[in-house]
């Protein structure tokens, strides 16, 4: 299963299965009627969430980033998630941030990094 693609590239294999939570939230506008009885429209629908990314494995953090980068236009990105709550595969343009969470040297000089990747629809 693909969960999730940047730039013509599969990055499933990198993520963390554990951290990856993509989901859906509908986006409504309501109103109280004259029973005081709460409606409803939902206007659109938009998809959110974060993934950890490790970087070391076949993976530097450079290419990651410069692949990454690569489907950045006006700080929105491209890319194609799966969408937990929807059990469908979507391509969004998202807005996103990076939190680094780990960033260690083994003993043999290779550097292994982790990522938390936020991203939320525009």
């Amino acid at each position: 299963m693909i969960l999730a693609t940047v730039n013509g590239e599969d990055i499933t294999r990198y993520i963390d299965k554990d951290t990856y939570k993509v989901n859906h939230e509908d986006l409504y506008e309501s109103w109280l009627n004259a029973n005081f009885v709460e409606n409803r429209i939902i206007v659109r629908e938009k998809v959110s969430g974060s993934f950890n990314i490790r970087c070391g494995n076949g993976l530097t953090l450079a290419h990651f980033l410069s692949n990454w980068y690569g489907a950045v236009d006006n700080g929105v990105v491209t890319l194609g998630v799966f969408v937990q709550s929807k059990n469908a595969f979507e391509a969004i343009e998202a807005y996103f941030s990076f939190e680094g969470q780990k960033h260690v040297q083994h003993s043999n000089g290779a550097y292994y990094d982790e990522l938390t990747v936020n991203i939320q629809e525009r």
